[in-house]
C-alpha cells in the first residue's frame, strides 16, 4: 500500500490527472448552469392578470419553485409558479408544468385569470389564482 494519498507522476502535469480534470469539468458545468439561470431570471417577466401572450413553447426552465417558459414569438421568458387543475383526468399530471411540453401552444388573454394550452387540437385551461 502506498503512503502517498495522491500519486504524482513525473511525466504528466498535475492538472491533467483525472481527478483534477473531472473536478474542473464539474466546476465549469455548475458555474455555467448558475450563469444561465441568472440570465433567464433577469430576462423574464412575471405572469400578471394584465399579461397577454400567444405562441409556441420553445423552451422550459425550472428553478426551485419557479418556472420559466420561452415562447417562439417573445424575447422575454414568462415566469410563473405551478398551477393545479383537477378537471383533466386524462393528462399526465394535475399541475400545468407537469404537462407542458416543447411545441405546445400556450396563450393567455389580457385581463384574464386563465392560462390555456393547446395540444393535439384540444385546449386545456388552468386558473392562475388556483395554486393549491
Amino acid at each position: 500500500m502506498s503512503k502517498d494519498f495522491i500519486t504524482i507522476y513525473k511525466d504528466k502535469p498535475w492538472f491533467l490527472m483525472p481527478f483534477y480534470v473531472g473536478t474542473a469539468v464539474l466546476f465549469f458545468f455548475l458555474l455555467s448552469e448558475g450563469i444561465y439561470n441568472i440570465y433567464v431570471d433577469s430576462n423574464s417577466e412575471q405572469l400578471r392578470f394584465e399579461s397577454s401572450f400567444n405562441g409556441e413553447i420553445e423552451d422550459i426552465n425550472s428553478q426551485k419553485r419557479s418556472y420559466y417558459i420561452h415562447l417562439s414569438n417573445k424575447n422575454k421568458w414568462i415566469k410563473l409558479e405551478d398551477i393545479k387543475n383537477d378537471s383533466y383526468p386524462l393528462l399526465e399530471s394535475k399541475f400545468l408544468m407537469g404537462v407542458l411540453k416543447k411545441g405546445d401552444l400556450l396563450f393567455k388573454n389580457e385581463n384574464s385569470d386563465s392560462i390555456h394550452f393547446e395540444r393535439d387540437q384540444r385546449v386545456f385551461s388552468f386558473n392562475i389564482g388556483n395554486k393549491d
